[in-house]
């Protein structure tokens, strides 16, 4: 049978404050899931003026009345990556995975990273802060630090 999950979080590139969002690049499921939802919350990079979506409606990918609630948040998808933003925090990652292999470290990286931290920022400032993002980005858009620097 089909799922029709109670909520979902879907994070976006651009929305305005009714809930019109702007995906680039490929979309997996995210549509599927918008419309399988009972409640969807959007998280996005960006919240940007609804002028700016009545400018190009058609790059709207999910429509207001699908969403319930936005909420503006920068690296949402950090340590995964967020096309044409930033890519993956693969070390990151390997430390995740690395941490599940066993429960008592796996404890501790949950204290650490999750449920120690404040909010998702002082998540991002314990793996590296605005430097570590600032690196994703040059990584996702293939830009090398001499070219960046001048």
């Amino acid at each position: 049978p089909a799922l029709y999950p109670d909520v979902s979080v879907i994070h976006v590139h651009e929305a305005d404050i009714y809930g019109n969002c702007r995906i680039r690049g490929i979309m997996i499921a995210d549509d599927d899931l918008a419309r399988a939802s009972r409640k969807l919350i959007i998280t996005c990079e960006r919240l940007v003026p609804n002028d700016e979506i009545r400018r190009d409606p058609t790059a709207t990918r999910i429509p207001y009345f699908l969403v319930d609630a936005v909420c503006e948040t920068p690296y949402g998808a950090y340590p995964g990556n967020m096309a044409y933003e930033y890519f993956s925090d693969e070390e990151h990652l390997k430390e995740w995975l690395a941490a599940e292999e066993d429960q008592e470290t796996f404890k501790g990286f949950m204290q650490k990273y999750i449920y120690g931290c404040r909010d998702h920022y002082e998540y991002i400032a314990l793996n590296g802060g605005l430097p570590r993002m600032i690196e994703l980005r040059r990584k996702e858009l293939m830009i090398h630090k001499e070219v960046a620097n001048g």
